[in-house]
């Protein structure tokens, strides 16, 4: 399969775009024509109860990731860059299945973090280096 070669090959350059100029660039154009519907959106659909809790159980959950773990920022910071792209897909597309479009975006929007995260490593194992970071507690045993 050629789009499975093609995404295995351009992963990590396809997850950070979506993680720092799609979601951007498509929040930015839903705001500037629908205001005042992604406002109403964000109203009914509070982050402490929409979005931190998905964000929470499906780190927990799914990936096992603790708030202890090097990883577990950048998943969370992409688990509230899901909510509000998904908050502003769904006002521009004015659903009634909110929730879950927010569950399934969190979950690929984690997914995409954790890809980006664990290049480093990925390339480390690819030509036979030692991977060393020095905000993992559990190998440095404090926090520099």
């Amino acid at each position: 399969m050629a789009w499975r070669q093609y995404y295995m090959e351009n992963r990590v350059k396809l997850c950070r775009q979506k993680l720092t100029v799609y979601s951007y660039k498509s929040m930015a154009e839903i705001k500037s024509r629908i205001p005042d519907r992604v406002e109403e959106y964000l109203r009914a659909y509070p982050f402490e109860e929409f979005g931190d809790r998905l964000i929470r159980s499906t780190l927990l959950r799914r990936f096992s990731i603790r708030p202890r773990q090097a990883e577990y920022e950048d998943c969370y910071e992409a688990g509230m860059l899901a909510y509000l792209y998904s908050i502003h897909r769904c006002a521009d597309m004015a659903c009634d299945y909110t929730v879950p479009y927010i569950r399934k975006m969190i979950r690929i929007y984690i997914i995409c973090a954790l890809v980006v995260y664990y290049d480093s490593r990925d390339l480390c194992r690819r030509n036979h280096f030692l991977e060393i970071r020095l905000d993992d507690e559990e190998e440095t045993g404090r926090r520099y």
